[in-house]
């Protein structure tokens, strides 16, 4: 499990990359606010484990962007990840 959080408005973001008994691996986010009621989830079928890599180290770049800071999880080769 993967998670950030962003200090200055209270969101958060959460990711699980899974795979089934069938093999299919899933991405599955969830987000939401510390004082609100709005937030969502969302799940993702992906062709392998390296296409789900591919997509959390994408998801981390955004959420750094946007001010939040991992503090669940770490990411294989996390140093490419911050740049």
């Amino acid at each position: 499990m993967y998670r950030w959080i962003n200090d200055e408005n209270g969101r958060h973001y959460q990711v699980i990359l899974t795979q089934d008994l069938f093999g299919t691996w899933t991405l599955i986010a969830s987000w939401g606010a510390r004082d609100s009621r709005h937030g969502g989830a969302k799940r993702t079928s992906l062709p392998s484990r390296e296409a789900g890599l591919a997509r959390l180290k994408e998801i981390d770049r955004r959420r750094r962007r946007n001010g939040y800071r991992l503090v669940r999880g770490k990411l294989p080769d996390a140093e490419s990840a911050d740049s």
